[in-house]
């Protein structure tokens, strides 16, 4: 499924949702994720940016109340999924990393393709992109 905010070009191998604005689309994702209601979520930075930036978004669109109603799980249980920061180590290079808590395993691609990927090379979505297209 792919959920998009303007008209683009048809992909055959998804099914493409135009849903006209900002709002729409993060309603449409909330309906999709009651209905697919995933125990594994894949994706290229899923834990430092995907599940923030929509709370913050939904709250800041004032639907924040709307779309978890439409989850899978009550708005009390995701208020209480907080904000992590904590250290982890990736090529035996700390940092720490600010991610939200949520109840399902997320799988980070980025990780992944830094743990693979020598160092004197950059990590990025695109090189993603060449490596699964290979």
């Amino acid at each position: 499924i792919c959920l998009v905010d303007v008209e683009t070009a048809p992909d055959p191998c998804r099914i493409t949702v135009v849903c006209g604005n900002q709002t729409n689309l993060l309603k449409a994702f909330a309906l999709c994720w009651k209905n697919l209601a995933p125990d594994i979520e894949v994706g290229f930075n899923v834990l430092q940016y995907d599940w923030r930036f929509i709370v913050e978004k939904v709250k800041k669109l004032e639907v924040l109340e709307w779309m978890f109603n439409q989850m899978p799980s009550s708005l009390e249980k995701i208020t209480k999924w907080q904000y992590q920061y904590n250290a982890i180590k990736i090529n035996d290079i700390p940092f720490h990393s600010k991610y939200l808590k949520i109840p399902h395993l997320q799988i980070e691609y980025g990780i992944i393709l830094q743990k693979f990927t020598p160092a004197k090379y950059s990590v990025n979505l695109h090189d993603l992109q060449k490596i699964t297209q290979q």
